[in-house]
């Protein structure tokens, strides 16, 4: 068997846990081999978590966001922060985690605890994303790294920028985006686009 098939997950019987346990267990032998993917198994995480008709647990949502708790097994948050290993920059993986992190946000039926849980994470667990990494990361113009700082913001609006994202570089892109969006959606909402 080659070693860069793609991961075999086991989905459409599995408890919830289960089925987190199985996908952490699957991302940390992925990334001690350079030629597998972990996108692969973000995606099956996404095709688990929106095409099944399974309700979470918090502790669901947050073994899947910050891992089980041992240094065994680390969650999506740990995801976002990858670098590559030969080429300078963030992992594309990464910025897929990213992605889902959002997406589950925003978008899953059981968005309200999972924006429960993600806003309830210590402030040292925001650092993990390396939010600044992908904010000023030349190479790609995705939003979502800026929109999912937007959320910290608007949810713990106590808690200063720096905390999760850490260079000034990217606070000040951030700070700017933030105030464009802010100027946008008053003109989209008096009816100018």
């Amino acid at each position: 068997m080659k070693s860069d098939s793609k991961p075999q997950i086991e989905s459409k019987s599995q408890s919830p846990q289960d089925f987190i346990t199985q996908i952490l267990r699957q991302i940390k032998s992925t990334q001690k081999q350079i030629n597998r993917k972990v996108s692969i198994i973000l995606s099956k995480i996404d095709e688990y978590l929106f095409k099944n008709p399974i309700k979470l647990t918090e502790s669901n949502v947050q073994a899947l966001l910050t891992g089980t708790g041992d240094s065994d097994y680390k969650g999506l948050l740990h995801l976002c922060g990858l670098k590559h290993r030969i080429r300078q920059g963030m992992k594309k993986s990464a910025l897929t985690a990213i992605k889902l992190i959002l997406k589950l946000l925003e978008e899953h039926r059981q968005k309200e605890l999972f924006l429960s849980v993600f806003c309830d994470l210590d402030d040292e667990e925001f650092k993990g994303l390396k939010l600044e990494n992908h904010i000023v990361n030349e190479k790609s113009n995705d939003p979502a790294p800026l929109n999912l700082a937007y959320i910290i913001h608007e949810k713990r609006p106590h808690l200063a920028v720096n905390v999760y994202i850490l260079s000034k570089k990217a606070q000040e892109k951030f700070l700017e985006w933030e105030k464009d969006e802010k100027i946008k959606s008053k003109i989209n909402h008096k009816g100018i686009k």
